[in-house]
């Protein structure tokens, strides 16, 4: 979540040394620029068309892809 939305600065310590995983779909342009600004232990994830949140997972073509990019990701 973005600094408006909860105070991610007081914990960054802590969650620098975490590795996250965000999902973001393209179209949120704020999760874009929140993503530039993540520490390198965190993964991110643009989904191309994607939906906000578990609408990613809907049981259609995008739940398809959505699992397939984070199979691909968790290889890496």
């Amino acid at each position: 979540y973005t600094e408006n939305q909860h105070t991610v600065a007081s914990v960054m310590d802590t969650l620098a040394a975490t590795r996250l995983l965000i999902v973001h779909p393209s179209s949120e342009p704020w999760a874009t620029q929140f993503a530039v600004e993540t520490p390198a232990s965190w993964d991110v994830l643009e989904l191309a068309d994607g939906q906000h949140g578990t609408r990613n997972f809907d049981g259609d073509a995008l739940e398809a892809r959505t699992v397939e990019a984070l199979t691909a990701l968790l290889q890496q």
